[in-house]
């Protein structure tokens, strides 16, 4: 059977289908992935997706700020989802929503 290119995984997991670290190229297990999520700490995440940039992470976690009623992107939150390092994330003072930017391979989402 022939193994999943890394862009036919991404198109699984978005589209919600089954997939197994069996079905999928070496190759593309150890390709970089940013998943964008936002949820409370300690809970299962709201909601999450997989991209293949930083930025494309952060502008779906900005969009979907925007969805929530508030139509003002808080002020340093593009700042610190696009941060420096592995992982980033932003909180609105005094609230626990977190909303979460992390480095990861396919493999580890697996």
């Amino acid at each position: 059977m022939k193994k999943l290119t890394f862009d036919e995984a991404m198109e699984r997991i978005a589209d919600d289908r089954p997939l197994k670290r069996d079905e999928v190229q070496e190759r593309a297990l150890n390709r970089t992935v940013w998943r964008a999520s936002n949820g409370i700490p300690g809970c299962l995440d709201d909601s999450f997706g997989l991209y293949e940039t930083k930025r494309d992470a952060a502008d779906s976690l900005i969009d979907s700020f925007r969805h929530t009623g508030d139509m003002v992107v808080p002020r340093g939150m593009v700042r610190a989802l696009l941060g420096p390092g592995t992982t980033t994330s932003f909180a609105q003072p005094g609230e626990a929503y977190l909303f979460r930017v992390e480095r990861m391979t396919l493999r580890d989402c697996l």
